[in-house]
């Protein structure tokens, strides 16, 4: 009885996770019609029985489907997921759904399990950070958004995969890497990656390098920032009279001065030194713990909500550039929600050889390529800040891209030498690397 009692708390705690992801996005008659689609299907999905109601396949047409096209199949209940190629969709449709009924369809196939996997599980490449001491991989599961969740978790947990975690979007879970493709098999699973790395630090002569002098001289002057909000996640919260009044703490905890240094660069109002003012010194900050990467996936919430348009972070996530989960969730969101501007460090792994096809080639002096350090900064619509000196010249260690897909990356580059900025206590630091 007490195993069952577990269980069942188990999956409600499930089903408050998954549910608490707000995806209010600009007005998108599809994106309309296709939640309307799942409300009125999500009765329907049997879970005692564990029959998830949809099948996920690639469906082939004759053309690439038109928005009226995709609004006929959605009245059938048929989910154009994502373009493939070659006229090819993935698309999610009921069981019930005749495909010979389909109009303009040519073919159709299952998602092959190999085709579920990041790059690196393809590869039988396990990073350190996702290995445990029993030589498990700890991996992250991305359901498809139609399917059953709790059938999903109970499905697992009688195939003897313990679920470690339950986030808003995924299963946290330990396999052997002999077990990972029959994961990849189930039905209703989406992808499959590796952990995301725990974010670390990356960096530690004043705004006129930016330009910024020539934008404001200082609050309230030219363009200092003011009426816009922006959301930094960093290591804790700040307490300098340089941010007075202007600092919205979400944090929970404090260990260190990495988010005094970032958040002096961006709002730094020169109150006691006016030479360590920041490039927006009216603006207003509100401060995140960077472990949950909340100031991102809470962005549409808090632009809504706090009139946060932009987000910053400066912490590594990897090295290499892949295409994550999270970069896709970053891609998807700025999509509907275009008023929103993501910026990050591109990283100080220029001299590495990360796991990259770009790896391999070296410079002269050391420098090598494909080295942006997380999957969010190799989304398409992230900013990617690379570290240049005061001679405006790239600094060695800045990492460079591409990343994996070859799309040119980093984005930007700015000053990132000797920053004078604020400290902890009301005292001043000198930061340098792509967070400052």
């Amino acid at each position: 009885m007490q195993n069952y009692l577990i269980v069942g708390l188990f999956l409600i705690s499930i089903q408050f996770a998954f549910g608490q992801k707000n995806y209010t996005k600009k007005e998108d008659p599809i994106d309309f019609q296709r939640s309307q689609l799942l409300i009125q299907n999500a009765s329907m999905v049997t879970d005692s029985n564990h029959v998830d109601y949809y099948r996920y396949l690639k469906l082939k047409f004759e053309t690439i489907q038109t928005s009226e096209q995709r609004k006929l199949l959605l009245e059938q209940g048929i989910d154009l997921i994502g373009y493939l190629e070659s006229h090819s969709y993935l698309a999610a449709l009921p069981h019930t759904v005749a495909l010979n009924n389909i109009s303009g369809l040519l073919q159709w196939d299952t998602i092959a399990a190999e085709q579920k996997l990041s790059r690196s599980l393809a590869n039988n490449t396990y990073p350190n950070h996702a290995l445990d001491e029993e030589g498990s991989v700890l991996l992250h599961i991305y359901p498809f958004r139609h399917a059953s969740k709790v059938s999903l978790s109970i499905e697992l947990l009688e195939s003897g995969i313990e679920i470690l975690e339950a986030g808003d979007n995924y299963f946290k879970v330990a396999v052997l890497p002999e077990s990972i493709l029959a994961l990849a098999a189930l039905p209703s699973v989406f992808y499959l990656e590796c952990i995301p790395a725990v974010p670390r630090y990356e960096g530690v002569a004043g705004r006129q390098q930016q330009r910024g002098n020539w934008l404001s001289l200082g609050p309230g002057t030219g363009l200092d920032g003011s009426g816009v909000a922006l959301a930094i996640g960093d290591d804790g919260g700040v307490d300098h009279i340089d941010f007075a009044g202007r600092v919205f703490d979400h944090t929970e905890f404090d260990r260190g001065s990495h988010g005094d240094m970032t958040a002096g660069l961006a709002i730094g109002g020169g109150n006691l030194d006016p030479k360590a003012m920041g490039i927006a010194p009216a603006a207003l900050l509100h401060l995140y713990n960077i472990e949950q990467y909340e100031h991102i996936d809470q962005a549409v919430n808090n632009y809504q909500e706090l009139g946060t348009v932009i987000t910053s972070t400066s912490f590594w996530e990897g090295c290499g550039g892949d295409y994550t989960q999270a970069a896709r969730e970053l891609d998807l969101q700025v999509n509907h929600s275009i008023s929103l501007l993501h910026c990050f460090s591109a990283g100080n792994q220029g001299d590495t050889d990360c796991d990259n096809p770009y790896g391999s080639i070296e410079l002269p002096n050391g420098v090598r390529f494909g080295n942006i350090t997380g999957g969010r900064k190799a989304a398409k619509h992230s900013i990617a800040v690379a570290n240049i000196s005061q001679h405006d010249s790239l600094i060695l260690n800045s990492s460079r891209g591409p990343a994996i897909d070859g799309r040119i990356k980093p984005d930007l580059a700015a000053s990132g030498s000797g920053q004078r900025t604020t400290d902890q206590a009301n005292s001043y630091q000198v930061a340098s690397g792509t967070s400052a």
